[in-house]
């Protein structure tokens, strides 16, 4: 939970601070006269400078390379505006992608988004926490919207709490289903694979918890079956049907959620749900 914390604290404060810093504190007037430049290298700060592939730079230069802060306009309609260091995205930085996405967090490693970040993709989803190589990698919540026809659902996420490669949950994490569900245990390629644990919330079934082995997204293999009436059933099960009991346990009541979770889920709940672009250009244009 100190992780999460130190991830959503740096994403949504740190940015600001970062980039005040980086603003240009001087001009060349407005105008590309090289005013600075040695040997024909640019150094200092210029406006509209278009290089040999079209895109567009306003910002700091040094030994004629984009370094400091700037903002780049590529011929495909993505901006980048933040930090460079000889001629690479390198530090905090805002991107509009000419598909829509929008990031705001850290990039280097080449032009990467690399470091802490928060990405809004255009279908509704988002995500916050490590980036390695333009991609998730390592700790971070993600809110995967639901399909829905009426705008009145557009705010329904599935919640995800842990790690991920290359954007897929794998290893350990937490799902939170907007209808209420738990999941929290092993992941495998980005559905539910290896051990792991499943609270029921909805009422839908007269299951409460099961704890053991999934396969695919889906109980298969040897667990523990905790049944609303108190039932508590170790054997194999296929879905929630057992097929084999090992032991059926009468004593005890239903296991509730651990401390851990609830705490998980209380964090999650902290993460702002931006739901459309307008609402994260906003925040972002207000921190950058």
């Amino acid at each position: 939970m100190k992780k999460l914390s130190y991830l959503i604290t740096l994403a949504l404060t740190s940015f600001c601070c970062l980039c005040a810093c980086s603003q240009p504190a001087a001009n060349n007037g407005g105008n590309n006269e090289p005013d600075q430049q040695e040997d024909g290298v640019r150094n200092g700060y210029y406006e509209n400078v278009e290089d040999e592939d079209g895109n567009i730079y306003t910002g700091w230069f040094k030994d004629g390379l984009y370094d400091g802060y700037g903002e780049l306009e590529y011929t495909t309609g993505t901006i980048y505006r933040g930090e460079f260091s000889e001629g690479k995205w390198s530090g905090v930085c805002y991107i509009l992608w000419d598909s829509g996405c929008i990031y705001v967090g850290e990039a280097g490693l080449k032009s990467k988004m690399h470091g802490i970040g928060y990405m809004l993709w255009t279908m509704g989803d988002y995500y916050v926490g490590e980036w390695y190589d333009g991609n998730p990698n390592g700790f971070g919540l993600k809110g995967y919207m639901v399909n829905a026809t009426g705008e009145e659902h557009q705010d329904r996420y599935n919640l995800y709490m842990g790690t991920m490669k290359n954007n897929y949950k794998i290893g350990f994490g937490l799902m939170r289903y907007y209808f209420g569900d738990i999941y929290y245990g092993d992941w495998k390629g980005d559905v539910r694979s290896g051990q792991g644990t499943v609270l029921w919330a909805s009422g839908a079934t007269n299951c409460y918890a099961f704890t053991g082995e999934f396969k695919n997204d889906w109980i298969d293999g040897e667990g523990v079956m905790t049944y609303r009436n108190g039932k508590i059933v170790h054997g194999i099960f296929d879905g929630i049907e057992c097929v084999q009991e090992i032991e059926v346990l009468n004593e005890g009541a239903p296991a509730a959620a651990t401390r851990e979770v609830e705490d998980a889920l209380h964090a999650a709940e902290a993460i702002p749900h931006y739901t459309d672009s307008d609402s994260l250009l906003t925040w972002a244009h207000a921190v950058i």
